[in-house]
C-alpha cells in the first residue's frame, strides 16, 4: 500500500488552487442552522463505539451545488482524540488546502471552536474530497504523519478512514463527514514495538470514526450532475432560416 505524505501539497495548492477556489471566507457557526447541528450530533459516534455499517457510507463523489460551500466543525462530549489531528479539504483533484487555517482538531489541543465554520467558492458540479492528516503523539514539522481520506488504496493499511452521511434539511444539501485517526500499521507490515510518525504499530483504531466530525453545507453525494440542462443552440441552417424570415418582416414593415 502506498502512503500518502503530506509534504509540498500544501505549498503547491497555495499556488495552483488559490485563483480556483477563492480565498476561504469565514461562515456562520454551525449552530445557526439547527436542523444540521442537531443532525451532527446525531451522527458522531459514542467513544469506542465501532460504526458497524461503515462500508455503507464511504465518501464518493461529493458534488458541490452551488457557488459556495460551507465548512464547519462538529464535537460532542464523550468523543475523544488525542492525536494530532488537522482537516484537508480538495475541489476537483487539486492539492489539498488546510481547513481551518491549517489548526488542530483534537481534544489535545483544540484549536477550533465548535461550530467554527468557512466559506469555499465552488462551481456548480464540482468534486470536494476531504482527508484526515495525523502526526500521531507527536506534532513537530519533521513528522510528516499520515493522510487517511477517501481513497481507501491510498491509505497506509488500506482502510476506510472516512463514514460520509448526506441530507436534504430545510432545502438545503448538508455533507457529514467522520474521520478516524489511528491507522491499522501492523496490517501495513509494521511490526509491533515499531513507532512510525509517532504512532506506535501496536495501536490499533477503533473504528468509531469520532475523531473529527465536520459538517459541509452545498454538497451532495452520490455523483448525480447538479448542473442544470444546457439549452438546446439551432442548427445553423435553421438560424439562418429564422434570421431570413425576420428579415423578410422587416422589409414588409418598411413597405407600409
Amino acid at each position: 500500500m502506498q502512503t500518502k505524505l503530506f509534504t509540498g501539497l500544501v505549498a503547491v495548492a497555495a499556488a495552483s488552487s488559490a485563483v480556483l477556489c477563492g480565498i476561504p471566507a469565514q461562515a456562520a457557526t454551525l449552530q445557526s442552522y439547527t436542523g444540521a447541528y442537531n443532525a451532527a450530533l446525531g451522527y458522531i459516534q459514542d467513544e469506542r463505539v465501532p460504526v458497524a455499517d461503515a462500508a455503507d457510507h464511504k465518501l464518493e463523489n461529493a458534488t458541490a451545488t452551488g457557488d459556495s460551500i460551507d465548512i464547519f466543525f462538529a464535537d460532542k462530549d464523550g468523543a475523544l482524540a488525542l492525536f494530532a489531528d488537522r482537516i484537508l479539504y480538495g475541489i476537483n483533484g487539486e492539492a489539498n488546502q488546510l481547513a481551518f487555517d491549517g489548526r488542530r482538531v483534537d481534544d489535545s489541543a483544540q484549536q477550533v471552536a465548535v461550530g467554527e465554520g468557512f466559506s469555499v467558492n465552488t462551481n456548480v458540479g464540482d468534486l470536494i474530497d476531504f482527508s484526515l492528516w495525523t502526526k500521531g503523539w507527536w506534532d513537530d514539522p519533521s513528522n510528516e504523519g499520515f493522510i487517511l481520506g477517501s481513497d481507501e488504496s491510498q491509505n497506509v493499511a488500506g482502510n476506510q478512514h472516512i463514514v460520509a452521511y448526506s441530507e436534504v434539511i430545510e432545502g438545503e444539501d448538508w455533507l457529514f463527514l467522520g474521520f478516524e485517526d489511528i491507522p491499522a500499521l501492523m496490517e501495513a507490515g509494521y511490526q509491533a514495538g515499531d513507532i512510525v510518525n509517532a504512532i506506535s504499530a501496536s495501536e490499533l483504531p477503533d473504528w468509531d470514526y469520532n475523531d473529527a466530525f465536520i459538517a459541509v453545507r452545498g454538497v451532495t453525494l452520490g455523483g448525480d450532475d447538479p448542473k442544470p440542462p444546457e439549452k438546446e443552440v439551432p442548427e445553423p441552417t435553421a438560424l439562418l432560416s429564422l434570421l431570413a424570415i425576420a428579415g423578410a418582416g422587416t422589409l414588409g414593415l418598411r413597405r407600409k
